[in-house]
């Protein structure tokens, strides 16, 4: 979808609220999961960090580079790399500040956002058939 379709969805993702409130679970989940093995064994870095960004996007919110690596939850160094690798790869783009050059901002490209629009709303779906039963 273009940008259109994409504004829509997140203005509709905004006013349901629900499917944030469930991406954000998911990741005090996955932290907790981490916290009961040894650090770096169960690290997802890349997918912790387009679930983070499109989570503050739905929100309407712009994620610096500098928050960005926080959000690897990994070493700052690593979080950076994992961050390169995504523009790299096309996943994510580096937006340039235009109010202060030294700081940048990152986005998903269209494709990432979709493709994590459709996985959360997919993944929901099938844990709550799940939990009914």
């Amino acid at each position: 979808g273009g940008d259109g379709a994409r504004d829509r969805a997140r203005s509709e993702i905004r006013e349901g609220h629900q499917l944030i409130a469930w991406l954000e679970a998911y990741l005090k989940a996955q932290d907790a999961r981490r916290s009961q093995f040894p650090a770096g064994l169960l690290s997802d870095p890349a997918w912790d960090l387009m679930i983070d960004m499109f989570v503050t996007e739905a929100k309407g919110k712009r994620l610096s580079v500098t928050s960005a690596s926080a959000a690897t939850r990994a070493a700052p160094t690593t979080g950076l790399r994992w961050i390169n690798r995504l523009v790299d790869d096309g996943l994510v783009t580096r937006i340039c500040d235009p109010s202060d050059r030294r700081r940048s901002f990152l986005a998903l490209s269209d494709a990432s956002w979709w493709r994590i629009l459709d996985w959360a709303r997919d993944t929901r779906s099938a844990l709550a058939v799940a939990v009914q039963g």
